[in-house]
């Protein structure tokens, strides 16, 4: 499956009006320090060599385990089957338009529709 942290928007750095670098997000606010990061509703610091980067994964992660696995799965189900069904549909105008390409299509389609894992399909 896709890594799906890629999916998630990068944190916006702003200074404040205390000359802190801060990201305002819906799980609160993230702070980067001179050693870290930290969450200012955690009350604490997370020493980090890249607390960019850190900060990052925490709030990807957090927004992650807000979502279904399961839903997600069949997000993609549907999107590999309406892709499937879109080289079927290249096939048949192919094939009506007398083009030798049309079996390129309909390979194409069973290509796309076995990226559908077994335990996808219901």
């Amino acid at each position: 499956m896709t890594d799906l942290s890629t999916l998630v928007k990068p944190l916006v750095w702003v200074k404040d009006g205390i000359g802190r670098t801060v990201a305002e997000t819906i799980v609160g606010t993230y702070v980067i320090t001179k050693t870290g990061w930290g969450r200012m509703s955690d009350r604490n610091e997370t020493l980090s060599p890249n607390p960019v980067a850190a900060a990052q994964a925490d709030y990807a992660a957090r927004i992650l385990a807000a979502l279904d696995p399961d839903a997600v799965a069949k997000i993609r189900e549907d999107a590999l089957r309406l892709a499937a069904i879109e080289c079927m549909r290249n096939a048949a105008k192919a094939k009506r338009e007398g083009r030798g390409d049309y079996i390129a299509h309909e390979i194409d389609a069973d290509a796309v529709l076995a990226l559908i894992d077994k335990k996808e399909q219901k």
